[in-house]
C-alpha cells in the first residue's frame, strides 16, 4: 500500500483542535513571557473561539492593552484553534 493511498484516511485528522488545558497552557506561557505576569490555570476559561479571564482588573487592562500581540503569539503556537478575543 502507497503512502498516497493512506492519505484520505488521515485527512479526517488534520482538523483535530488541542484541548483545553494546551490552549491554557500556552496562553499562560505567553502572558508570562509578554508581561511578566503569572495567571493560573483556574483563573482562564477557553469557550469557543475566546478566552475569558477570571482574575483581578489591573490584570486584565494590562492583558487587554497588549492584546493583539498576546493573541498573535497564541494563535501562532496553536496550529489547530484559532482564538480570536481575550474576554
Amino acid at each position: 500500500m502507497a503512502w498516497k493511498d493512506i492519505n484520505p484516511f488521515l485527512s479526517r485528522f488534520k482538523h483535530l483542535e488541542p484541548p483545553d488545558k494546551a490552549v491554557k497552557d500556552v496562553c499562560v506561557r505567553i502572558v508570562k513571557q509578554t508581561l511578566d505576569i503569572h495567571l493560573k490555570h483556574e483563573e482562564i476559561r477557553v469557550e469557543k473561539y475566546s478566552i475569558r479571564l477570571f482574575t483581578s482588573p489591573v490584570v486584565k487592562n494590562e492583558i487587554f492593552l497588549h492584546r493583539s500581540q498576546i493573541l498573535l503569539d497564541i494563535n501562532k503556537t496553536l496550529a489547530g484553534k484559532h482564538i480570536q478575543d481575550i474576554v
